[in-house]
């Protein structure tokens, strides 16, 4: 599987928005979801709990599958999503690393925080 920074920028907003949320939960797999939904929201926490360290969470896995249970955005959670909340800098940051070929974790920060000061600098007129 492929991953979707797309997805993970949602998925980060979501948690954020629901603290202590389930990984099954509504909020994150609405119950007309399919099993490679519940299979991409598995693969993805993954990532974000255990590489990314963007979530936090009690691992509650079954014989069946992973799962996990009080996920929180972590210090750098918050960090990186405040980097690329804005629609504008999300929508700049992904044509950016497209353009450059390049969608690693590490570049697309980068380049978010670019893009961010460089709309701050539009709407506020002002130098970062």
């Amino acid at each position: 599987m492929k991953r979707d920074m797309e997805y993970v920028r949602e998925l980060l907003l979501k948690i954020e928005a629901a603290p202590d949320v389930i990984a099954h939960s509504p909020e994150l797999l609405p119950a007309n979801s399919t099993l490679q939904d519940k299979i991409k929201l598995n693969y993805h926490l993954g990532m974000l709990i255990d590489e990314t360290g963007f979530v936090s969470g009690i691992a509650a896995h079954t014989m069946a599958e992973p799962s996990w249970i009080r996920l929180q955005l972590t210090w750098h959670g918050h960090e990186f999503i405040e980097t690329v909340r804005d629609p504008e800098v999300w929508k700049r940051t992904k044509e950016g690393a497209s353009k450059a070929g390049n969608f690693g974790l590490e570049f697309v920060i980068e380049i978010a925080k670019a893009y961010g000061k460089h709309v701050a600098k539009e709407r506020l007129g002002i130098d970062l």
